[in-house]
């Protein structure tokens, strides 16, 4: 994903973590979305959760979750993004670092209690 600089400017100093556990997916997609993190649903579906391109499109149609697999990449993948993020000299980009990887924490603490009501 080609980030420039001046995509990180003008975010917010807070980054809704979605409510911690039982978050939505759209949400997460939302907060993305508003910090120039990704460009589109597209976008979310193809580099964050690793699906398909109209993967969020199709669960927003068909009102259903995410499977665990998606939640799991996308966990990964905001780690993965948050370490490179975190090696830069930029202030800005440094702080979309740390939203990055609150936001990770956040995905990761629903992916647990996700795993934990499926093995019950």
């Amino acid at each position: 994903m080609n980030w420039k600089i001046a995509d990180f400017y003008e975010m917010p100093t807070e980054i809704n973590t979605c409510g911690g556990i039982n978050m939505q997916i759209n949400d997460v997609y939302k907060e993305l979305k508003e910090n120039c993190l990704c460009r589109s649903g597209h976008d979310f579906s193809s580099n964050y959760l690793g699906k398909h391109p109209s993967y969020l499109s199709m669960l927003n149609s068909r009102n259903e979750n995410p499977s665990i697999e998606a939640w799991a990449m996308l966990s990964y993948t905001l780690q993965s993004r948050a370490q490179v993020l975190a090696n830069s000299d930029s202030e800005f980009i440094q702080d979309a670092a740390m939203r990055l990887s609150e936001l990770q924490q956040a995905v990761a603490a629903n992916v647990m209690q996700e795993c934990a009501a499926r093995s019950r």
